[in-house]
């Protein structure tokens, strides 16, 4: 895994590159792999051979490309291997399909991190930071990263621009409160996630992540599968990502500045039942209204700035989960109840 905040592209670059030289790829008919008895994947030429290990996703792939129940098999594996290996082996050898297989060297020994069809293009977050790279520098933009998660089923990347910067008045401790806009990036190299660049504001004060729900229709959100997209593509869908960011930025800077001229009588009420609605746990509920006491404004800026305020110590799709809702409060007024 690799985490990172306030790197530069060629320095991550070069340790993606590092990384990328443990992992390979190869593409295989389905009746062509087995699992053997000590759970691994082989294939039927080289029954010889040590096999790879499952990652626990890519032996869940496998369970939903032949529609196996993957919580009831995984059960059934733990008390009754052979049965399932051998239910699991039928299916791959009915299978005339090619399959692209993902693997890494991890402590001397291969592990399918990803079992992927045919027609999916591979898209590596190496590919990605390369063309976000040359086309940066192409705009003559200043930017900042200001952090990076990669493990082997996501990398998101956030990207802020120096040019969009603004201040948002004064902050609790009296410095300038600066709000930056910036670019979300993710994908994944094992079929987790689309291709994606978002538009976000960044407050810098608190390293606050805003995503900027604006409307479907003024939203330059970029979304894009794997499959059929050529290097050519990628590019221009990198280009349209970084010039939507900025072009959107200022309709979002405006939309959060008016949400401070929203009062709400009793934002912690109101903030309790918005994370009830949205179903989310005791602990997290309370630890968005205890980070809300940390800047408490009775204004809807208020409300938005402890969603993403308690966001940031969770895991990195929880709290881009969450960064997207609190994007949505600036503009969805059906959210709210209590004026």
């Amino acid at each position: 895994m690799i985490k990172d905040k306030g790197i530069e592209l060629n320095e991550m670059l070069s340790k993606i590159e590092r990384d990328d030289r443990e992992k390979y790829d190869f593409r295989v008919r389905g009746k062509d792999l087995m699992i053997n008895n000590e759970g691994r994947l082989v294939r039927k030429a080289y029954m010889g051979k040590e096999g790879l290990q499952f990652s626990e996703y890519a032996f869940t792939q496998l369970l939903n490309r032949y529609g196996l129940p993957v919580r009831e098999t995984k059960k059934e594996l733990l008390s009754n291997p052979e049965y399932v290996y051998g239910l699991v082996n039928e299916l791959l050898n009915a299978d005339e399909n090619e399959l692209l297989i993902r693997a890494r060297m991890i402590g001397g020994r291969g592990v399918v991190r990803a079992i992927l069809s045919k027609d999916y293009t591979v898209l590596n977050n190496s590919q990605i930071i390369n063309a976000v790279r040359e086309n940066l520098e192409g705009t003559g933009l200043e930017y900042k990263v200001e952090s990076v998660y990669i493990d082997d089923g996501r990398f998101h990347m956030r990207i802020t621009f120096d040019p969009t910067t603004q201040a948002f008045g004064r902050d609790i401790a009296g410095a300038d409160d600066i709000i930056r806009s910036g670019v979300d990036i993710i994908n994944s190299e094992t079929g987790r996630s689309s291709f994606r660049m978002e538009p976000m504001i960044f407050r810098q004060v608190c390293s606050n992540g805003l995503k900027a729900w604006v409307g479907d229709e003024d939203n330059e959100r970029i979304v894009q599968r794997h499959i059929f997209i050529s290097t050519k593509e990628l590019n221009d869908l990198v280009i349209r990502g970084i010039s939507g960011s900025v072009e959107t930025a200022q309709k979002v800077l405006n939309k959060f500045e008016s949400t401070k001229k929203i009062v709400v009588m009793d934002p912690v009420k109101e903030i309790r039942r918005l994370c009830e609605d949205q179903k989310l746990s005791n602990k997290l509920t309370e630890n968005i209204v205890k980070a809300y006491e940390v800047e408490p404004m009775r204004s809807r800026y208020g409300i938005i700035n402890a969603f993403t305020r308690g966001a940031r110590d969770l895991g990195n799709v929880q709290r881009l989960q969450l960064e997207t809702f609190a994007g949505r409060l600036m503009t969805d007024e059906s959210l709210f109840q209590v004026a």
